[in-house]
């Protein structure tokens, strides 16, 4: 089955915003908090505290990533280790720029540096479905002037790998706590974050097709008088095609959005949408790459503003 990019660049991004009162969208996410997902905290070479869920969509890439078998060596089954990196590239039109492709509509002088985006996760299984996870993550700036290597917030996730099933059907469903731990995060003002995330599949052995719908919601709590995300949202549909048991390619579509800290209740805003095709390659069942692209969904949509990605996934436990 080939993994979810999960709104691995939509984290990464400065925002341009579109206001709407959504009335509706609060009790439409209500089912969701049960659990709580989004990762990517705070982190350098994102540039505004804006993206602090960043952090968890990227993570839950690999952390929901369901591989063939563990490898050979994985004798203590309870325990899990798995360490997963994602590059935000350059343009696909100027793949050696050491920057990020522009955003649509974000002024053309905020350049983002090349970003490596890592984490080792560490999992226990307290039963056949349920485990606790944590992490350890960190993001590099390779191509800056001045590399840099930044820490970002640890997390504490309870998950449910089967909250329901039937058939193809299966719901997965998680918990996350995030600390503000890190300079980063409390000099923007981030006392913590709580953050469901689920996923909805259909697959089945019996068809190369599979679908996914993948959900966040993560709530923010910031410090007085910070101007800031105190909830964040992401939902991206997504459907892939196996080739092989080593060849998979898929297709997300990737909406975020959320509630700035101070404005009226009802008042939401809307990220621009992103498509984001993949390639899948599973040379082991413990390794997986997957190369992609992120297409901003807009009339001014080109390949000056395409980014190059890239996943790696490698199950140690």
């Amino acid at each position: 089955m080939a993994g979810c990019l999960l709104g691995r660049e939509s984290m990464n991004r400065p925002r341009k915003r579109s206001h709407s009162r959504l009335q509706t969208l609060t009790s439409a996410f209500l089912p969701l908090l049960i659990g709580i997902p989004v990762t990517k905290a705070s982190a350098s070479g994102f540039g505004e505290e804006e993206t602090i869920l960043a952090e968890s969509v990227a993570e839950s890439l690999s952390e929901t990533r369901i591989l063939p078998e563990a490898p050979p060596w994985a004798s203590l089954r309870r325990l899990g280790l798995n360490f997963a990196s994602t590059v935000f590239g350059p343009s696909a039109s100027q793949p050696s720029n050491p920057f990020q492709p522009e955003i649509p509509g974000v002024p053309e002088d905020f350049q983002r540096p090349v970003l490596i985006r890592s984490v080792t996760t560490l999992s226990y299984a307290i039963s056949e479905t349920r485990g606790l996870r944590t992490n350890l993550s960190w993001d590099w700036t390779p191509t800056d002037t001045s590399p840099q290597l930044v820490l970002r917030d640890p997390q504490l996730h309870f998950y449910e790998a089967s909250i329901a099933s039937a058939g193809p059907f299966n719901w997965y469903g998680d918990l996350r706590l995030i600390p503000a731990l890190t300079p980063s995060a409390r000099d923007e003002g981030l006392v913590g974050g709580v953050q469901t995330f689920h996923v909805l599949s259909l697959a089945s052995d019996s068809t190369r097709w599979s679908a996914n719908t993948f959900f966040s919601l993560r709530w923010n709590v910031l410090k007085s008088r910070i101007l800031g995300d105190d909830l964040q949202t992401f939902t991206a549909p997504h459907v892939a095609y196996s080739f092989s048991e080593r060849f998979s390619s898929s297709l997300q579509l990737e909406l975020t959005g959320g509630h700035r800290l101070g404005d009226p209740g009802d008042l939401f805003f809307l990220d621009p949408v992103y498509l984001v095709p993949g390639f899948e390659w599973t040379p082991t069942p413990a390794v997986s790459v997957e190369p992609y692209f992120s297409i901003p969904v807009s009339r001014d949509s080109s390949l000056r503003n395409t980014a190059l990605g890239l996943s790696l996934s490698w199950t140690l436990l």
